[in-house]
């Protein structure tokens, strides 16, 4: 690791982060113990899951857009 580097871009930005939950989360969907506690659409959990990992290791920041708009 690269101590001038965020944790995101240590891991390898936007590609390393959407892979990790694009492998993640449809074995949590298939868990039949943890699985049903999540809507039958995951893509929602998945998107909104890869923009919180996103800001929280140091990528960029997603603003919602009525934010932008006022």
């Amino acid at each position: 690791m690269n101590p001038n580097l965020s944790i995101y871009d240590n891991l390898g930005g936007a590609e390393t982060l959407r892979r990790l939950v694009e492998a993640f989360y449809p074995r949590v969907v298939e868990n039949p113990l943890i699985g049903p506690l999540f809507p039958e659409d995951i893509d929602p959990v998945m998107e909104k899951q890869y923009m919180f990992l996103t800001q929280f290791f140091g990528g960029h920041l997603f603003i919602p857009i009525r934010t932008v708009i006022r």
